[in-house]
């Protein structure tokens, strides 16, 4: 049973890494230089991402551009501040960045 939930893990983790890759390289491509990120910072910032998509039911590089190019939102708050926001709840988590990318105009 081990072993299965182990390999289970290491199809997340390579889906993950590979998630993160293609964000990174989409933004490193557009000269948009990212600050560096711990895996910890990285994971909370691709649920995020996934969160607020599934939340406005739409596509995760929408979500993803919305936070960086059309905003600071990743940079300046969700990467600097996840370790306080990873202590809440997802619904309070997403409600956050919702009130937040209205505040900065990338919302309605």
């Amino acid at each position: 049973m081990k072993k299965i939930v182990y390999m289970q893990f290491d199809i997340v983790i390579k889906f993950i890494k590979q998630f993160i890759s293609t964000f990174l390289s989409e933004a490193l491509a557009m000269n948009h230089k990212r600050a560096e990120m711990s895996p910890e910072q990285s994971f909370f910032a691709v649920f995020c991402i996934e969160a607020l998509a599934e939340e406005l039911q739409t596509e995760g590089d929408k979500i993803y551009k919305m936070l960086t190019e059309c905003s600071d939102i990743l940079d300046s708050y969700i990467v600097p501040y996840s370790d306080v926001l990873h202590t809440q709840g997802k619904e309070w988590v997403v409600g956050d960045l919702l009130e937040l990318m209205k505040k900065r105009g990338v919302l309605e």
